[in-house]
């Protein structure tokens, strides 16, 4: 506004040189994410894979898998998802269909949705009310089980 009360009082305004004034200040964009944040693999609710699937942090999968998964990380069978494959893997939440074998280092997660056909071998199992399990559970907390 000063700007203008100048221009309008000056004699001869075309001589008077102004600059605009910005108020909005940019941070330049930095195209990296924090370490505390995890990126996931994903395969789709379209994707039906068939084969050995080798991952190193964390998998998501949605869609079809039949074959073996294994990884040191962590294993999400989503809700919707169908599995028929053996799986080693750290952790492993089931939410959705899996028929095979499980053996996990760590613990294994039923929820409330999932139907599981096969044995598991686990340092821990959670099994939340309405999961349907047929097979052998052992839960041990040594690895040689």
């Amino acid at each position: 506004m000063s700007n203008i009360l100048r221009r309008l009082s000056a004699s001869s305004p075309e001589s008077e040189e102004t600059k605009p004034s910005y108020s909005n200040v940019y941070e330049p964009y930095s195209n990296t994410v924090p370490k505390e944040e995890k990126i996931s693999s994903v395969l789709t609710k379209d994707v039906k894979f068939e084969g050995e699937i080798e991952f190193k942090d964390e998998l998501k999968v949605f869609g079809a898998v039949t074959g073996t998964i294994s990884s040191n990380g962590s294993l999400y069978l989503e809700d919707g998802s169908t599995t028929n494959a053996n799986v080693k893997a750290k952790d492993l939440t089931v939410k959705g269909n899996f028929k095979g074998k499980i053996e996990v280092d760590g613990k294994v997660k039923l929820s409330s949705n999932a139907k599981i056909y096969g044995d598991i071998k686990a340092s821990a199992i959670s099994v939340e009310e309405g999961v349907i399990f047929v097979g052998e559970a052992r839960v041990s907390k040594s690895k040689q089980q």
